[in-house]
């Protein structure tokens, strides 16, 4: 009996070195594509590696190494991995953040609240979506994912949101708006990505609001989906314009750079709180954003989560420079 308990404690300890061997690997391997080609590389393999290994993985990644290190006595690499935690975490939070721009209220500025959700094609229910989305008394409501464009879905939709105008954009798309909405106008963004501008009259003021959705499968390319949204942006300057959708690319990948150049994105300029929005019930990734170009101010952005969806939700309030 003492022999097998020997062999078999021999046995977790060598089982126990590999696993640990492969996790760091992985982790020093995920450390070196965040810190370098990201998901520019033109190896899908590379890329699906990058939307893998968040920050926020990386982090608990290097504390679970700590907590092995130090539980097999090896204080020094446990320290080590305590000092790669906080670089994590440190990195995770410096990307350009500029301080909240809170309106000012001498000049009486209107400040309009957005609601961005993809609501998951109502799997869990769209009683209690729409009891979700009541809660916060949006001016505007985009979704994604938000079920097909039936009469039977407008006629949900108009039962539960009566002072809302409502356009069922098709592609699962949805937008309604305490204003009035007026043109609708489909687009494809590269290969993988669609989206909807409708120009909306709110209190007077024509603002033109794009819902986006592109494809979530990690292996395909992203780079002309935002590219070509960048573009559209930059071709709409001359009015008030939103962006609101799933873009299945988390918020700091260099991609976005085209449409940085445009305008802003809400989180970054006016965010509080947590701001990954996938999966439930940990997220880890910003996968839904909320821009806007040069004619439009945030004055403040968060997200809310709730069990109605495996998205979390983004609600910003913004008012017309």
């Amino acid at each position: 009996m003492s022999s097998f308990r020997f062999h078999l404690s021999r046995s977790i300890a060598s089982w126990s070195h590999i696993f640990y061997s492969v996790a760091v690997v992985l982790w020093i391997a995920a450390a070196l594509v965040r810190l370098t080609v990201r998901d520019l590389s033109p190896f899908s393999l590379v890329t699906v590696f990058y939307y893998m290994s968040p920050g926020v993985l990386l982090f608990l990644g290097a504390g679970l190494l700590m907590f092995y290190a130090g539980a097999i006595q090896r204080y020094r690499l446990a320290a080590t991995w305590c000092v790669m935690a906080v670089v994590v975490a440190q990195c995770a939070g410096s990307h350009h953040v500029l301080p909240v721009q809170y309106s000012d209220s001498s000049q009486q500025q209107k400040t309009y609240r957005i609601l961005l959700w993809n609501t998951c094609h109502g799997r869990h229910g769209w009683e209690n979506v729409a009891e979700e989305l009541n809660r916060h008394q949006a001016d505007i409501i985009a979704m994604v994912e938000a079920g097909p464009p039936t009469e039977a879905m407008r006629s949900f939709w108009k039962k539960n949101f009566p002072g809302y105008d409502i356009s069922l954009l098709g592609g699962e798309m949805l937008l309604m708006t305490k204003g009035k909405s007026t043109a609708v106008r489909a687009r494809k963004i590269g290969r993988q990505g669609q989206v909807r501008e409708v120009d909306i009259i709110l209190d007077g003021q024509l603002l033109t609001t794009m819902v986006v959705d592109i494809h979530g499968r990690p292996d395909l390319p992203r780079n002309e989906s935002i590219r070509e949204l960048a573009e559209l942006l930059k071709s709409r300057q001359s009015r008030p314009v939103l962006v609101a959708g799933d873009f299945n690319t988390p918020s700091e990948s260099p991609l976005f750079q085209p449409v940085q150049q445009q305008g802003s994105n809400a989180f970054e300029v006016a965010g509080q709180g947590y701001s990954p929005t996938w999966p439930w019930i940990l997220p880890v990734l910003v996968l839904d954003q909320i821009w806007s170009n040069q004619q439009i101010r945030f004055d403040n952005c968060r997200t809310v989560w709730s069990k109605a969806s495996d998205h979390s939700a983004v609600i910003a309030e913004f008012h017309f420079e």
